[in-house]
């Protein structure tokens, strides 16, 4: 796997690409061809809808500006892909036998077989996390929530609380949570990793808002990585010892190992101690937490290829709550492993993005130091070790040599 690490381009189908389709692919899924002329309505439309709740003032100002534009400023494309390249990707977009997506890390394009995909990822349907269900629950999530939020509002006087009983109210487009996965090109097999999209779903905007609530007051202890660049440097002044080994350890299938009862107990305990929750917002830890959990277990649900699902156990995938919920359970996962154990055992060096751990641990001591993390949440939390080889061990989007 380790020759995968520079490729912009994977190839895990059965089909043979071109060098045109390669050049295309090789643009990247963020990518976005100039297009032939403006959709004036959809924009408009978008427009008036970003603008509901914020000040009318300022929204007739922006509307203003928009309206100017669009009468004054004629739309002359600038072509940045050739004739055969757009056709080119028009082909591959609507090919029936492959799949084309981004991999769960890096920024790599996968090419893969849609049959294989297909049954991979229904197998991973079965694995006992996720039930069938047989309808659409979209509306009735929806007024449910409402009734919650209104009862709240009335309770609180919450002004985001009162926007959000608005939006539940009058907003007509709201659609399931939809599944798709990203494959891991960098492990054996290349597993699925499992994304679901929750735009414009019921409980998005919810989520958002609690995850905004939660966010100060995670991410403050010093193993915590903020991103690569700040990780490389503190890797470069720290003095290594011979008897030492480089490793990384990883949670298997984070968001639907996390118990629900022991997060939502977590949670409410974070928010209980926290003096500035009154200052910030007018909700108090008790709704704070039974919001969470509407999103939890209520907004759990998705849609894959004409089925819906709900998942029975973890945090939602994909939805904005579940990364800050995650980051507090890994937390307090990693309080109590640096509480008990046996110091002996403890690596030397440690750093971690949510359940992404770099650890430079005595020889010998990473098995036992893993093991040790598996007792904490026995058969629901399983950490997985990976160790240098050669000196080289990827984490995040770095290779630490």
């Amino acid at each position: 796997m380790g020759s995968r690490g520079n490729q912009v381009i994977i190839n895990l189908s059965r089909r043979t690409l071109s060098n045109l389709e390669k050049t295309v692919l090789s643009k990247g899924l963020g990518f976005v061809p100039t297009p032939r002329s403006v959709a004036y309505l959809d924009l408009i439309a978008n427009v008036e809808d970003s603008l509901r709740t914020i000040d009318q003032d300022v929204a007739r100002t922006i509307k203003g500006g928009i309206a100017n534009l669009l009468a004054y400023h004629a739309y002359r494309p600038i072509r940045n892909m050739t004739k055969l390249e757009t056709r080119t990707l028009k082909e591959l977009k609507n090919s029936e036998d492959i799949i084309i997506t981004k991999a769960d890390k890096g920024n790599v394009t996968v090419v893969l077989d849609k049959h294989e995909y297909l049954d991979k990822v229904t197998g991973m349907l079965q694995d006992g996390s996720y039930e069938p269900i047989t309808y659409d629950p979209t509306d009735s999530i929806r007024k449910s929530l409402k009734q919650l939020v209104e009862e709240f509002t009335v309770e609180t006087r919450d002004n985001d609380l009162k926007k959000l009983a608005h939006w539940l109210k009058f907003h007509k487009n709201f659609k399931s949570p939809e599944l798709f996965c990203l494959p891991k090109v960098h492990k054996q097999n290349v597993p699925y990793r499992p994304i679901i999209s929750c735009r414009n779903s019921v409980t998005q905007k919810l989520a958002t808002i609690l995850s905004g609530l939660l966010r100060p007051l995670i991410g403050k202890r010093s193993s915590h990585v903020r991103n690569s660049a700040l990780f490389c440097e503190e890797l470069k002044s720290l003095p290594l010892e011979e008897d030492t080994v480089m490793v990384s350890y990883d949670v298997k299938d984070l968001f639907t190992s996390i118990p629900v009862k022991e997060m939502l107990d977590l949670t409410l305990s974070y928010l209980e101690k926290d003096t500035t929750l009154p200052s910030r917002s007018r909700l108090n830890p008790f709704h704070v937490t039974r919001l969470i959990r509407f999103c939890i277990e209520d907004g759990n649900y998705f849609h894959f290829r004409g089925s819906f699902y709900r998942q029975t156990r973890g945090l939602p995938m994909g939805s904005p709550l579940s990364p800050t919920l995650a980051e507090m359970f890994m937390e307090d996962l990693e309080e109590r492993a640096f509480t008990t154990g046996n110091p002996e055992h403890f690596p030397v060096f440690f750093k971690r993005y949510v359940d992404d751990i770099f650890a430079i641990t005595k020889m010998g001591n990473e098995v036992l130091f893993m093991e040790h993390l598996n007792r904490i949440y026995p058969g629901n939390i399983i950490f997985t070790l990976e160790k240098e080889v050669e000196g080289k061990l990827p984490f995040l989007d770095t290779l630490v040599v």
